[in-house]
């Protein structure tokens, strides 16, 4: 709920879930883990959109019936050749070979094709951020992390700041 709030850039909801998720015990950590990991999954889907078009423009007013006809096998592609380079043990690299069912499902794009409105969604939030902001927000994100480790900072503040940041 609250990256979700998040994506749809909604203050009030996001700061709503927020404080509901530190009034039922969750750890700042864990709520800055998510908000990373899925803003991480937002870059590389924009960045996936920047490859179909330069700046990935008209993405947020495509229909989801040409979302699956045109981008998903697209993505769909895109992900076996990773499951494909990752099996294969990294050609060049030395690396050890990979079990198809133990690659990381948040790797792919689409680990369940006949499943994709939730893919769709997540192209739709992507575009709604420039490669930049995504890039910011992720390093922030990162500085966040290191100084909660390091020191006695408010947590619940800086993510706080962070999602006022992201909603404006």
């Amino acid at each position: 709920a609250m990256t979700n709030a998040l994506m749809e850039k909604s203050a009030a909801k996001s700061l709503e879930t927020l404080d509901s998720l530190i009034s039922d015990g969750a750890h700042p950590l864990q709520i800055l883990k998510a908000i990373e990991n899925q803003f991480r999954k937002l870059l590389t889907a924009r960045e996936f959109l920047s490859t179909i078009s330069s700046d990935g423009s008209g993405f947020g007013n495509l229909p989801f019936n040409r979302f699956k006809q045109e981008i998903l096998p697209e993505l769909t592609r895109r992900d076996e050749a990773l499951v494909e380079y990752l099996v294969s043990g990294y050609k060049d690299s030395g690396s050890h070979k990979v079990a198809r069912k133990d690659i990381p499902k948040d790797l792919l794009f689409a680990p369940n094709p006949k499943s994709p409105y939730p893919v769709y969604l997540l192209f739709k939030h992507a575009a709604r951020f420039t490669v930049t902001e995504l890039y910011h927000v992720l390093i922030f994100i990162c500085d966040l992390d290191y100084g909660v480790k390091t020191s006695a900072i408010d947590t619940i503040t800086h993510i706080e700041q962070l999602t006022l940041q992201l909603c404006s």
